[in-house]
């Protein structure tokens, strides 16, 4: 299944860098049950649209998800 991302930034004149993950579309590989998609540490206060909190999230259906965190008091929102 392939899960493609849009990303939506907060900007008020700071400089932040982009949520990106390794790959830009997830694909749950018959036979596996999920997927994870892991922030980088320099993101914090992280929260997935379907309750899973901390820089990793694992996904075990297809769907639309939105990852929330903040940069340097900014917040971020990725929608996956």
């Amino acid at each position: 299944m392939d899960v493609g991302l849009k990303e939506q930034v907060i900007n008020y004149g700071i400089d932040i860098p982009s949520i990106s993950f390794t790959i830009e579309s997830c694909t749950i590989n018959e036979g596996e049950d999920f997927t994870e998609l892991v922030l980088t540490s320099e993101f914090t206060n992280v929260i997935w649209s379907d309750g899973q909190t901390g820089n990793s999230a694992m996904f075990y259906e297809e769907g639309i998800y939105q990852v929330e965190a903040f940069y340097n008091c900014q917040k971020i929102i990725k929608e996956i």
